[in-house]
């Protein structure tokens, strides 16, 4: 290849008179120093190397293209490498319209899937830690009985706060690997506005009526084991007294060998609410077997209570009675 006013093919000439001619088409190197000191093979090597066939003929026989000249002065101005302009040339890019159209589309498409993501990832947390209270409670009727004997209990109308917190630290405590049991007066959680004790909310947005914390002469105490959840514990069953035209005077404690269980799978946050975080069980001693509360109840009635209308209390026996998952119509 000759340069005009060069003499030898490597002989150094002036920079503007440098031209490849590529396919009819005229490509100046950005670069002039870089390829006055290059050989014929080298310049065409690394000043285009996307070419497939490039002829080496003479500047006068060949028409260059405008937009090929106007690239080349663009690569000449700049003073860049050849292989470098070529390439910021020929690559495509996306427009900030397209970017920004194809972000939105993304962001909807995320907006419309996450919260069934979210709230099919939570039931499956709530279905696995109900299973794990399950076991760890049917475990405890069987093994403190085997260690300790028969639970027994007076017959006595009158609750003895000694009793109760012997038979706790009997067949309870040990069986939960060291948990941290609330002394009496000691709230687990803040009450709320208007109520003066700590409560739980059933499903339907209703107060419960018991008070949520660890007081022996009402054969109730509140304890959170070491992998979080939280248990109230009701070791007495309430016995109504009627008078002679039937009508309830009072309410009296009685001890129960079957024995009520509030289990709060995630501990003292929120939301306490029964059929949500908050689940109840019956653990009978006198018969070694835990059943979820509402055991004893037809389908019927387990779906009425474990609705937006119901108060929750039977939604661990709708999760066990529907094969240990959260239906699409459980009230979550």
């Amino acid at each position: 290849m000759k340069f005009r006013g060069g003499g030898a093919t490597r002989n150094k000439a002036p920079a503007s008179d440098l031209t490849l001619y590529v396919s009819g088409a005229a490509v100046l190197t950005k670069n002039p120093k870089a390829c006055l000191e290059s050989s014929d093979d080298n310049f065409l090597r690394h000043s285009v190397p996307a070419a497939k066939s490039v002829e080496t003929k003479s500047k006068r026989d060949f028409k260059p293209l405008p937009r090929a000249l106007e690239s080349a002065n663009s690569c000449k101005n700049n003073l860049r490498p050849a292989s470098l302009c070529d390439k910021l040339m020929c690559k495509a890019a996306f427009t900030m319209a397209e970017v920004l159209i194809t972000l939105g589309i993304i962001g909807i498409v995320a907006a419309m899937t996450l919260p069934a993501l979210i709230g099919k990832y939570q039931k499956l947390v709530t279905v696995n830690k109900l299973k794990k209270v399950y076991t760890v409670l049917s475990q405890l009727v069987i093994k403190a009985q085997e260690d300790n004997g028969p639970a027994y209990f007076s017959t006595s109308e009158e609750i003895d706060p000694d009793v109760m917190k012997k038979f706790f630290n009997t067949y309870w405590k040990p069986y939960f690997h060291s948990p941290t049991v609330l002394s009496e007066g000691v709230f687990p959680f803040n009450p709320s506005n208007d109520k003066k004790y700590p409560i739980y909310m059933y499903i339907n947005n209703m107060y419960q009526d018991i008070a949520i914390y660890t007081i022996y002469r009402a054969g109730r105490v509140f304890f959170i084991t070491n992998d979080g959840t939280a248990y109230c514990l009701l070791m007495v069953r309430w016995t109504p007294i009627y008078d002679d035209e039937g009508n309830i005077v009072k309410d009296i404690y009685r001890y129960s060998a079957s024995q009520t269980v509030y289990a709060d799978i995630n501990g003292v946050k929120p939301p306490n609410i029964i059929g949500k975080d908050v689940f109840m069980f019956i653990v009978d001693f006198d018969k070694s077997i835990v059943r979820a509360n509402g055991y004893d109840k037809t389908t019927d009635e387990i779906n009425t209570n474990c609705s937006h209308s119901g108060t929750g209390a039977y939604c661990a026996a709708k999760i066990m009675q529907d094969g240990w998952e959260i239906a699409d119509e459980y009230p979550w």
